[in-house]
Parts: structure tokens; C-alpha cells; sequence
């Protein structure tokens, strides 16, 4: 994935983790009271999946992002040391 496609990917991503993440939470709450029944257990799974899939390419993006704030930095940092 290109800096400029992360850019424009990254809200999109943000709104899905965000999300998944609320949906991940109440299936999660509902376990952890000893009530979910199997349909819930399985959404539970299903969202906790999606969770780490989404946290994986979130992190990928970061990655990236944060390569093109480090080669801006060297860039200023070379162009004030030519001064």
C-alpha cells in the first residue's frame, strides 16, 4: 500500500475498529457474566477475529505513515545542515 492510499484508508479502517470494537465489547461483557448463549459465543469469536485482523492493518498503516514522517524529518534535517 502507497503513503497516499494509507492516508485516505486510514478513517475507514479507524471507523471499522472502532466498531467492531463496541461490538467486540458487549459479546465480550456478556461471557465474561457467565450468560452468552451459543450464538452469542460465536459472535464473540467472529468479532474478536475481525479485531485483531483490523489492529494488524492499523498497525501496518502506521508503519508507513510514520517512514514518511521520519524521511520528511531527514529531509529538513539535511536541507538546515546545507544552510
Amino acid at each position: 500500500m502507497t503513503k497516499e492510499e494509507c492516508k485516505i484508508l486510514l478513517p475507514f479502517f479507524q471507523k471499522a475498529y472502532k466498531s467492531v470494537k463496541s461490538k467486540y465489547e458487549k459479546y465480550n461483557d456478556i461471557h465474561n457474566g457467565g450468560e452468552a448463549t451459543e450464538r452469542e459465543e460465536n459472535l464473540l469469536m467472529k468479532y474478536s477475529e475481525q479485531l485483531e485482523r483490523l489492529e494488524s492493518v492499523l498497525s501496518s498503516i502506521d508503519e508507513i505513515l510514520k517512514q514518511e514522517r521520519n524521511e520528511r524529518y531527514t529531509i529538513q534535517k539535511n536541507k538546515k545542515s546545507k544552510q
